[in-house]
């Protein structure tokens, strides 16, 4: 297993590089992602924006703690969301999660924290291959509240 958190410009070119689209995303059983989008502005269309596979979650929400006009926190809702999307994933050594948001160190880090918690994935080698993450009170806070309590 490997989880991977990127920057959403650095997510979209890798995609297209490897050649990971909506039309073949579905039948890549050893991927799953975690599309964390803006609610609004240019960095609100997600990469999957059409996509239904099993194996992508589209989440829309903002970097914010939920007090700032205009923006969206992160809610239960997709906190619930997150935890289902986990469930399916087989922790094997062929597996890899990649999640993104807009700079790949907030949102993003927090939602990748968690899964590397809930999947029992080493944690140091999370730091270490993805040393710029940081995380998001709001999305920390409410996962571990729906998990752990």
């Amino acid at each position: 297993m490997k989880i991977l958190i990127l920057n959403k410009n650095k997510f979209n070119a890798v995609m297209i590089s490897n050649h990971v689209t909506c039309d073949n995303i579905g039948s890549l059983n050893k991927l799953y992602v975690i599309s964390i989008n803006d609610t609004h502005g240019e960095m609100s269309k997600s990469y999957f924006e059409e996509c239904s596979a099993s194996n992508v979650l589209k989440l829309y929400f903002d970097d914010t703690d939920g007090e700032e006009d205009g923006f969206t926190a992160f809610s239960k809702e997709q906190g619930e969301q997150v935890i289902k999307f986990l469930e399916q994933i087989d922790v094997n050594d062929d597996n890899q999660l990649i999640l993104h948001c807009t700079a790949g160190q907030n949102r993003s880090g927090s939602v990748g924290k968690f899964a590397a918690d809930y999947l029992g994935y080493d944690y140091k080698k999370l730091l270490r291959d993805n040393p710029i993450i940081k995380g998001n009170s709001v999305v920390s806070r409410t996962l571990n509240n729906l998990y752990f309590h």
